[in-house]
């Protein structure tokens, strides 16, 4: 279930209210809506936001950004080429990246084995071909969720947990169908071209100082100020919200405990004498 409308509301800030408190500090004057002005130097602090956003995105995997996506295989999946390809599905349009260890066959409740490397993909489809039925290997390529064997076992409920692009939410909506991210639109005719949020009062789902303090660094380095006080600032908003983003578990140097063994000799590794 995705966070109401009220915790998105009092947990984030828009993005107009961060644009302009940034510009503020960095006196550029006030503007109550920095998307639509047409001040070089307030369009440059509305496109850093978003390079700001996108940079966020590739740093960490945000709890906020975790979803889930469920698919099913086919009845009758069909009969595949020879030498038999992977089994493909679209993967989601706001896929990023995936969360390691959450590819699960729910039908079978057992964990897919992958991601399969290129070399072990054309030696499963070169060598073992499609006689194998009821192991479920997987590799990501082009946009792309590949299941082995092809044709996979019919009828199988599968998921993996994975990290959305998408960094905005739409004002007053909840859903992560209303998430989106900010894109490029043209202005004054078609002769300025700078980045937009669907509307002012979209929310930027990043810490708001954390944000504030990335995009006022990333200002300042672009127009060749001195950095050192906004870099110290940044470094430790940094790691006092990653620090507390999402509950950490607990390690043991033992391996006692309730933990779940994910690399352990029946789930990822051959019995092969390994380890002894």
């Amino acid at each position: 279930m995705p966070p109401s409308v009220s915790y998105l509301t009092t947990h984030y800030n828009t993005a107009a209210d961060l644009i302009a408190r940034v510009g503020m500090e960095l006196n550029l004057g006030v503007q109550t809506d920095a998307t639509t002005s047409t001040d070089p130097l307030w369009q440059q602090l509305v496109r850093l936001s978003v390079e700001v956003g996108q940079d966020f995105m590739r740093q960490w995997n945000w709890a906020l950004m975790q979803t889930t996506y469920n698919f099913t295989t086919p009845a009758s999946p069909g009969t595949p080429t020879t030498p038999p390809p992977f089994y493909a599905i679209d993967l989601p349009a706001d896929f990023l990246r995936l969360t390691p260890q959450t590819a699960w066959n729910y039908t079978s409740q057992l964990p897919f084995a992958g991601p399969i490397s290129p070399q072990v993909r054309t030696w499963l489809v070169g060598r073992v071909g499609n006689s194998v039925t009821l192991f479920l290997g997987f590799a990501i390529e082009q946009g792309q969720f590949l299941v082995w064997p092809n044709p996979p076992p019919a009828s199988q409920t599968l998921f993996f947990d994975y990290t959305s692009k998408n960094w905005c939410q739409r004002a007053g909506t909840s859903a992560v169908a209303s998430r989106y991210t900010p894109g490029f639109a043209d202005a004054g005719g078609g002769t300025t071209a700078f980045p937009y949020y669907q509307a002012s009062a979209d929310l930027i789902l990043f810490d708001p100082f954390l944000f504030s303090r990335a995009l006022k660094l990333r200002w300042l380095a672009e127009k060749g100020f001195d950095t050192s006080r906004a870099q110290a600032d940044f470094d430790s908003a940094w790691d006092a919200v990653v620090g507390s983003d999402r509950p950490m578990e607990k390690l043991s140097l033992n391996g006692s405990g309730t933990g779940f063994r994910y690399l352990d000799g029946t789930w990822n590794v051959p019995i092969t004498g390994y380890g002894s």
